[in-house]
């Protein structure tokens, strides 16, 4: 399969669908002919490197064969697996209720992320990256009929007459907080109250504290780009697939990750502790050498993550 469908998806895999699509018809009307995918990729500056990088992981899930000139230029031809993964996203688009599972949780995560504690309108969730569904955008229709079914559900409030602004809730930050999606949130059990306050501070001394009812979270001083943290976490997480075939390695690889991302899930990061699991994800994506390129793609996002904690 292509990729999971999630508005928060890495750029990459966000972006792997209409291209496959576009060598699909490119096949149709030119079949048995590597094509020039530098047509596709326009002129914008870094446009062909970000291309090459979506055809190498094409090339290692199969759905491309790629011949590579003196220029590097990765001159693509889909092959029949790639043409199957190609019917799919088709079929999968023109799906009524996956494109309403995902508007929901697309709108959700959209708030979250762009709108945290103010209102957000329908023309700028249509504007966002993520209310792209496998390369096909929603509609003003679909937005509205995500937003009327979290409103019922008191995951997001209406702030004007029009019911094009909208804003999360507390529950609704709590789904958007959840690691699920909307349905899993609405399906799975409530949360129960710790039983006392929680204080999230720094604190830089020793600290004695005599209570049952009292909850501390410590952090260590140190700046930290949690939002570079996410989205180096979401990418390996979809690479891993292509870094190793190897099922032992890569439940070995997402154990890592999967720690990292718990750690930075906190409400005061320990930026000392981040480093290192970090450091530990990416030592783990050296090991993989399946596929030197996805490789590069994992190891230069982690590179620069690090960068941030010198």
């Amino acid at each position: 399969m292509l990729l999971a469908l999630r508005p928060m998806d890495s750029d990459l895999e966000m972006q792997l669908p209409p291209l496959l699509l576009w060598l699909d018809e490119q096949g149709r009307e030119r079949p048995s002919e590597y094509i020039d995918v530098s047509a596709y990729a326009g002129d914008e500056p870094g446009a062909m490197e970000f291309v090459g990088m979506l055809i190498t992981i094409l090339e290692d899930r199969g759905f491309v064969d790629v011949v590579r000139g003196l220029d590097d230029r990765p001159d693509s031809l889909i092959t029949k697996r790639g043409k199957v993964e190609a019917q799919r996203v088709r079929e999968t688009r023109g799906n009524r209720v996956a494109r309403m599972r995902f508007a929901r949780d697309a709108v959700i995560q959209w708030l979250f992320a762009e709108y945290p504690t103010h209102a957000g309108s329908q023309q700028q969730f249509l504007g966002w990256k993520g209310s792209v569904f496998l390369g096909d955008m929603l509609t003003n229709d679909e937005f509205s009929e995500a937003v009327r079914y979290l409103r019922g559900r008191d995951l997001v409030e209406v702030t004007n007459l029009a019911g094009t602004d909208v804003r999360l809730t507390t529950n609704g930050i709590d789904c958007a907080t959840s690691g699920g999606s909307v349905s899993d949130f609405l399906n799975g059990p409530k949360p129960q109250s710790a039983g006392g306050p929680v204080f999230n501070a720094p604190i830089n001394g020793p600290v004695a504290v005599n209570s049952s009812q009292f909850t501390q979270n410590v952090v260590t001083s140190g700046a930290v780009d949690i939002e570079g943290l996410r989205a180096f976490v979401s990418l390996v997480r979809d690479l891993t697939p292509s870094l190793t075939p190897h099922e032992s390695e890569q439940q070995e690889l997402l154990s890592e990750v999967s720690e990292l991302d718990i750690a930075a899930s906190t409400a005061v990061p320990d930026a000392g502790l981040l480093k290192r699991l970090t450091g530990r994800v990416v030592t783990a994506v050296k090991g993989l050498t399946h596929s030197p390129g996805v490789q590069k793609l994992a190891l230069e996002a982690g590179e620069k993550v690090l960068d941030h904690f010198s």
